[in-house]
């Protein structure tokens, strides 16, 4: 073999290995992308207020089982600016005896989350359970749950500006 049609062929190798580790490095960073999105949203406190009340909730416990677990693709937004904000959460849940998908709409005032509506829609049911709705009770209350760690929840009626 002639020693210039060998160098000919090394360049492509070269190139082909290169894009190879390109495309590697691009699914990699779309990969952790969508993982950091969905872990920015299980962090929020709006997800923890919600996996809390949920998991207290008799007709949900009753329905699913417990252990009640979320499911990683949580979906959905969370916008904050100053002492306000939306939230807009769908999360998979599941338990021993089926599974589900908690539905929460929350506002932010003062720094504060109040759910203004959240219920749980359990597979193959006709009905969704409603965990609490603001049309429900008063125009001047909404739940408001105060996070103190991630586990323990404290939940009380407070008013809104």
């Amino acid at each position: 073999m002639h020693p210039r049609s060998q160098g000919k062929r090394f360049p492509f190798k070269w190139i082909g290995l290169g894009c190879g580790a390109l495309l590697v490095f691009g699914l990699v960073s779309c990969f952790g992308f969508v993982f950091l999105i969905f872990g920015m949203l299980k962090n929020s406190e709006v997800y923890e207020m919600s996996m809390a009340a949920v998991q207290e909730h008799p007709e949900v416990v009753q329905e699913l089982g417990e252990p009640l677990e979320s499911g990683f693709f949580v979906s959905g937004e969370i916008s904050k600016s100053g002492g306000g904000g939306n939230a807009n959460l769908r999360i998979p849940i599941s338990g021993p005896d089926g599974s589900g998908h908690i539905y929460t709409i929350a506002v932010r005032r003062a720094g504060d989350w109040y759910i203004l509506h959240m219920e749980v829609k359990i597979e193959g049911a006709s009905q969704s359970i409603v965990i609490f709705d603001e049309s429900t009770t008063s125009d001047e209350y909404s739940w408001n749950f105060q996070v103190e760690t991630p586990l323990l929840v404290q939940a009380m009626a407070s008013s809104v500006m």
